[in-house]
């Protein structure tokens, strides 16, 4: 029997929900993960050339792999690849970490597969992932303010949507965070009005739109008029924070 990854090991590692599937094929060629396109969105008027831009958006990512699955018998291979597939078919997106970008995280979920012919256990196959998120991570980081107005720029080359934690020194009725223009007026502010006790840990998820207290989901507490706001890659802006503050991400790229 022959074993192809003892004869010539995959040197082309990937990882998906923790686990290396690289055993199961080698692989000939990605797309997907280079320079990210966008849509554009533009309208005529009437016979005037040409047009005018209406806006700009950043589609899902979809990812490709052609690879070649490799093993002594037909039947070798279908097991593999049952095996594969109980692998890949998760119910949300999962990491999905290429060896070539080891810093570098996707948040993909198994769409489809487009295989060729097959021969004695030989067969090549493209695998299709879908991004809904479009970015790509990195790092985790955490930084900490003081109260008021406080200066920030985001490392990455992304917009992130921040976790806000605030642990109480002694009680309070309120909690307010803005994004502050220029000017420092206000551009954009969550404020939550609750009874804090000292010791609570206050948590502002932007990026899954919940607020809790101690693990205890307390939207009814988030006011009206708060608007939720991202941070811009960069370049420098001011956020201003009604209590000793803790912001946390992982830094983000396209």
């Amino acid at each position: 029997m022959i074993n192809y990854q003892d004869l010539l090991p995959n040197q082309w590692k990937i990882t998906f929900d923790g686990v290396d599937i690289s055993p199961f094929f080698y692989v000939k060629s990605t797309s997907g993960r280079g320079v990210m396109g966008r849509e554009v969105n533009t309208a005529t008027i009437g016979n005037r050339p040409g047009g005018f831009l209406r806006g700009v958006r950043v589609p899902v990512r979809v990812i490709t792999i052609e690879v070649l699955f490799a093993f002594s018998s037909e039947e070798e291979l279908k097991k593999k690849q049952e095996e594969l597939t109980y692998i890949l078919h998760t119910d949300e997106p999962k990491p999905l970490v290429f060896h070539d970008e080891p810093d570098r995280t996707y948040y993909a979920v198994f769409e489809s597969i487009s295989e060729n012919e097959e021969q004695g256990g030989i067969q090549s196959a493209t695998l299709t992932f879908i991004c809904p998120d479009p970015k790509k991570y990195g790092e985790p980081k955490q930084y900490v303010f003081d109260p008021g107005i406080q200066s920030f720029t985001n490392p990455g080359y992304a917009d992130i949507e921040p976790k806000i934690e605030c642990v109480f020194t002694e009680a309070g009725t309120s909690y307010e965070v803005s994004f502050l223009n220029d000017d420092e007026s206000i551009y954009k502010t969550i404020k939550v009005v609750y009874n804090f006790i000292a010791g609570d840990t206050l948590v502002i998820d932007s990026a899954k739109r919940k607020v809790t207290c101690n693990g205890n989901l307390i939207m009814a507490a988030l006011q009206v008029q708060s608007d939720w706001f991202n941070i811009p890659p960069q370049r420098p802006i001011k956020l201003k924070f009604s209590h000793k503050s803790s912001i946390k991400f992982d830094v983000a790229f396209l």
